[in-house]
């Protein structure tokens, strides 16, 4: 059963849900332990019995935990609990990507090129959710 706001995974309290898809679900989380907000994903309760899908999930959670950059997020953690593989990062609030964008009718092209200009970044960039990791290309 897939956890829901309310719920406890190790020491980490659902709060909220933020994001949800196919790869998952995003819940910002309290660290019962450390006093601090983060991120949790969850794989999706259709990947728990697809043991490829958790290899994957296990093997994305040990690569970002390599990673060390100012515009990557801090992955902290990653467990299972009652057979619910998940991901702990930073949580950083503000906007997603997805709220970044204007309203609809805007080409997503458009979109994605006005985002970049105004960042002089290159997507994705650093967001609140563990579903949008990049790293911020270099001044040109």
């Amino acid at each position: 059963m897939d956890p829901a706001v309310g719920d406890t995974l190790s020491h980490y309290h659902l709060l909220e849900r933020v994001d949800g898809g196919g790869q998952g679900t995003i819940f910002k989380a309290k660290d019962l332990r450390l006093g601090r907000d983060v991120a949790l994903k969850v794989l999706p309760e259709h990947a728990l019995s697809d043991q490829g899908a958790r290899r994957r999930f296990q093997k994305e959670a040990r690569a970002l935990s390599l990673l060390n950059h100012p515009n990557i997020q801090v992955i902290h953690d990653f467990d299972t609990q009652d057979g619910i593989d998940f991901l702990v990062s930073e949580f950083i609030s503000g906007l997603t990507l997805k709220e970044s964008f204007p309203p609809t009718g805007a080409s997503p092209n458009r979109s994605w090129q006005s985002l970049a200009s105004r960042s002089r970044r290159v997507w994705p960039v650093r967001t609140r959710t563990a579903s949008c990791i990049g790293i911020s290309a270099p001044k040109t």
